[in-house]
């Protein structure tokens, strides 16, 4: 997407909106063009950058997006100004079986049995990396031989934020 300006985004969707009416055997008059720019509106013209991802408490799901502070869910509109959606739904009745057997598994002692330290760490951690910003200042280290969870945690984490948003050092 790039700005190109007023006159050609009513020319454009002119042109879009004969497109349609071909299917639809529906006249598009110049107020109808009118009508449709309007709600298109916010997405016209240069913005800063400031409005956008405004919301340090919102994850941005598939499905809506997710006010952390309040629990609300909230629709997906072109004024709440996101620039990302991770890829996948919230759906707070999910279980993870898998999941948390895992972790329970990889945040064992040496002689087996789960630490809830770590595993509340580690999933404290995976949602500090859901929200928009950086303000828990904090960062995780992962030491250890390998075969023990470093690199599956990992992948884990770069599905859960989404393609194109998380590196390794």
């Amino acid at each position: 997407w790039e700005y190109c300006g007023l006159e050609v985004a009513v020319a454009n969707l002119q042109w879009w909106m004969d497109e349609i009416a071909k299917d639809v055997k529906r006249d598009i008059t110049p107020e109808r063009v009118k009508k449709v720019l309007f709600l298109a509106k916010s997405m016209l013209g240069p913005h800063p950058l400031s409005i956008f991802n405004q919301h340090a408490d919102w994850v941005h799901c598939r499905n809506h997006i997710l006010d952390t502070r309040t629990g609300q869910k909230i629709e997906h509109a072109p004024e709440n100004y996101i620039t990302y959606v991770l890829p996948y739904e919230h759906i707070p009745s999910a279980e993870c079986p898998c999941w948390l057997r895992f972790i329970g598994e990889a945040m064992a002692s040496t002689e087996g049995s789960p630490i809830q330290e770590w595993i509340d760490a580690i999933q404290e951690w995976f949602g500090y990396c859901l929200v928009p910003d950086n303000r828990a200042q904090v960062s995780m280290i992962w030491v250890g031989e390998g075969g023990n969870g470093k690199g599956t945690a990992g992948r884990i984490l770069e599905r859960l934020v989404g393609e194109g948003q998380h590196t390794a050092v």
